[in-house]
């Protein structure tokens, strides 16, 4: 008996009272419902760790208060004593240089004890987001490991399944999990964001691409709810600028997916206007305007803190976590903007923001290979031939990727750990190493660097791993290995990167390496 409210609302939203299933269906159901209860509980951790945190930030900073006002009372006393030195009528007996002695041992002394305190107030501070970051690292990785089974298993089977019912059910729980691992992917960005442990990058960007991109996404939630879909483009937008195409995406997402889930009739558009100040200095200003429920003027400032919305009411209807627009603004911060909204209760909503742009000197080369149909179509292993090793010490992990692998064509040797790919690269060659990161006896950043070492290119190893931030992805190709998937593995991903693997090994380009037609 299913009881989790969130997985059995989606059911009943999509198939009443639940569609003919088999007990395996069932168990696989019951499997699913494990997780959600899972992730609900790690969810009220974290938000435990954020509350404890803050505590101990709010403790240091009253410390500090503390002892900058007995610092002030201490030069106010040392004032006092120089004035004495200033007043050319007063005679000092020796009581009063031990007194100037005294009062001026004391201001060290408390000058050195303020040190002290400022040290140890940013070190319970760093230590405090450390300890946060860890943690949330952590529990990211421990809720990634289920979910790669739970969405991998999920997407396999809705590709294999020929029942409409039990595929659309499938797809609500590929969906489902999406959806999880997106609340995981907001509270970890939040938790760098809060650390300052991310940093927007400046890299040759197609501007109009990520606008467009953007639009893509969401048309299918619009059309979903029969809602109209607009996109109002300057035509004097540039189309190369330097900046961070993941994180404008992924506040532009936020933005649109918010305007799709509050609007029930009507439509949304996203505007964007491209102008330069009298400084010569370029802006682009985005506003995303939907005809939804609207916002009250004393509720439009409580929408960016984190784990909020207008009222608890909203939360009850749409859902949400109430991180996305916190996570937004901080970002448009970090890129030199900021984000504002205008809003009448019941007549919709509109967000704006504006960056500061910087044209690129080159163009932005993108590489089209034309619309490709379902992956199941297709036979990659015979058109890409490549010898794998999959090092994985997680035994479900090793069932979803053995079998994506062979949907697309490849059979696949598979070891436990860093030490067994050592052992059996002294056995046999391979061309890919899918490598875990973190395995027990040996980890894989540790095999890959003697991997590196012995055998120089060959062959391409590939970091598998939960730990999902730009920062883990820098660590994996600073260890020397040559790309990064981050769990949950999607199979279209896997296969684009097996792609470019035999694209790298063979030296061609990568359209000659394009899937096509093997059934």
């Amino acid at each position: 008996m299913i009881q989790h409210p969130l997985l059995l609302r989606q059911l009943r939203r999509n198939f009443g009272e639940g569609p003919a299933s088999t007990p395996e269906f069932e168990n696989f159901i019951r499997q699913v419902e494990g997780a959600y209860y899972q992730c609900d509980h790690d969810r009220r951790l974290i938000e435990h760790v954020l509350e404890v945190s803050s505590k101990e930030l709010t403790q240091a900073n009253a410390q500090l208060l503390s002892q900058n006002l007995r610092n002030e009372d201490l030069l106010t006393r040392l004032r006092q004593t120089l004035n004495l030195f200033e007043d050319k009528d007063a005679l000092f007996a020796e009581k009063d240089l031990i007194r100037v002695a005294d009062e001026i041992e004391r201001l060290v002394a408390g000058r050195q004890a303020v040190e002290k305190a400022l040290r140890a107030a940013k070190e319970a501070s760093d230590a405090a987001n450390q300890a946060k970051s860890d943690f949330l690292a952590n529990m990211s990785h421990e809720i990634r490991t289920p979910l790669n089974a739970i969405i991998g298993m999920a997407e396999l089977l809705e590709y294999d399944s020929m029942r409409p019912d039990v595929k659309q059910c499938l797809r609500t729980i590929h969906t489902s999990g999406d959806v999880l691992l997106s609340l995981i992917n907001d509270i970890l960005d939040f938790s760098k964001i809060e650390a300052g442990q991310i940093e927007i990058e400046h890299v040759p960007m197609d501007l109009r691409m990520v606008v467009e991109e953007s639009m893509s996404i969401v048309s299918s939630m619009a059309s979903e709810k029969a809602l109209g879909l607009k996109l109002v483009k300057d035509p004097r937008l540039p189309e190369a600028i330097l900046g961070d195409p993941l994180r404008l995406r992924q506040v532009l997402l936020n933005l649109l997916m918010n305007a799709v889930k509050f609007t029930e009739r009507g439509s949304i558009t996203l505007t964007t206007i491209f102008k330069t100040d009298s400084e010569g200095k370029n802006f682009v200003d985005f506003a995303v305007r939907d005809t939804g429920i609207g916002i009250a003027p004393d509720q439009q400032e409580r929408l960016f803190k984190i784990f909020t919305q207008a009222d608890i009411s909203t939360t009850r209807r749409y859902g949400g976590t109430g991180l996305g627009l916190a996570i937004s603004r901080k970002l448009v911060h970090l890129m030199g903007g900021d984000i504002t909204i205008e809003s009448v209760l019941g007549e919709g909503a509109t967000f704006r923001f504006s960056i500061p742009v910087i044209l690129s000197p080159k163009p932005v080369v993108t590489q089209d290979l034309g619309a490709t149909p379902p992956l199941e179509n297709y036979a990659l292993g015979k058109r890409c031939p490549l010898k794998i090793l999959l090092a994985e010490d997680n035994k479900v992990n090793q069932q979803v990727v053995e079998l994506m692998l062979n949907r697309l064509g490849y059979d696949t040797v598979i070891v436990c750990n860093g030490q067994e790919v050592l052992d059996r690269l002294d056995q046999e060659s391979f061309d890919l190493v899918l490598m875990d990161v973190q395995m027990p006896v040996m980890s894989g950043l540790e095999a890959t660097g003697i991997i590196k070492a012995r055998l120089g290119q060959k062959p391409q190893i590939i970091a598998l791993t939960a730990n999902a931030t730009r920062e883990d992805r820098m660590i994996c190709l600073e260890a020397g290995m040559d790309d990064y998937l981050a769990k949950p593995i999607r199979r279209d991903r896997l296969a684009a990167v097996i792609e470019e693997t035999y694209s790298r090994k063979n030296g061609k380009a990568l359209a000659d390496c394009a899937i096509r037609p093997g059934f």
